[in-house]
């Protein structure tokens, strides 16, 4: 073939990909925006189910958790999920009520990271994990826990996410404004607690 038109063909497909990469850089910094905006509140109460839906639609997923730090005292916890998930949903939102979700994590969490690409992964090294989850309909799982000050403030949960491409940096902010947003929370509540208390 004339080299003219194999170059022409080698910058054309170059040029497309180059292209598909710099849109999906655009598409997530779209993402962040929105969360951006959303964090201009600083009242975590406030936008809390309006994030989880977000985070819902963003990673196309069934269900999106937040679960509380312990001991139980000044929790935040919400949960938001697809209309098609009623009884995965009802399972999960009882795990985390009686706090027992809590021992699952152990299993699943990796340096702040929960990461289960597909619940096959871990099917001979947590049998009976895996049996749960399957008879739940979930999947996949991913999220993080959330840190402020190396102090645990809760876990955010994702359960069978569908759109993952691309979404570490997106998880990382969330990761990162949700612990601040939850840290701002319980220093306000310790502050209205104080003022009607008396502190011996």
């Amino acid at each position: 073939k004339n080299p003219a038109v194999l170059f022409t063909m080698f910058d054309r497909n170059n040029a497309s990909q180059v292209l598909g990469v710099l849109e999906e850089k655009m598409k997530r910094q779209q993402d962040i925006h929105r969360y951006m905006y959303l964090f201009s509140n600083p009242n975590i109460e406030e936008i809390k189910e309006r994030l989880l839906r977000m985070i819902c639609e963003n990673f196309d997923a069934d269900f999106v958790g937040l679960i509380p730090y312990q001991p139980a005292e000044n929790q935040i916890t919400c949960s938001y999920h697809k209309d098609t998930v009623d009884a995965m949903a009802r399972v999960i939102d009882d795990a985390i009520d009686s706090g027992k979700i809590e021992r699952h994590l152990g299993v699943i969490d990796e340096n702040g990271i929960i990461s289960i690409p597909h619940v096959s992964k871990i099917k001979n090294s947590h049998p009976e994990y895996y049996e749960t989850l399957v008879g739940i309909h979930i999947w996949s799982v991913t999220g993080t826990k959330l840190e402020y000050n190396d102090e645990y403030m809760g876990t955010l949960l994702i359960i069978n996410p569908r759109n993952l491409e691309g979404k570490q940096r997106v998880l990382s902010y969330l990761e990162g404004r949700l612990a601040t947003a939850i840290a701002r929370y319980r220093l306000k509540e310790k502050y209205e607690f104080t003022k009607t208390h008396d502190i011996i």
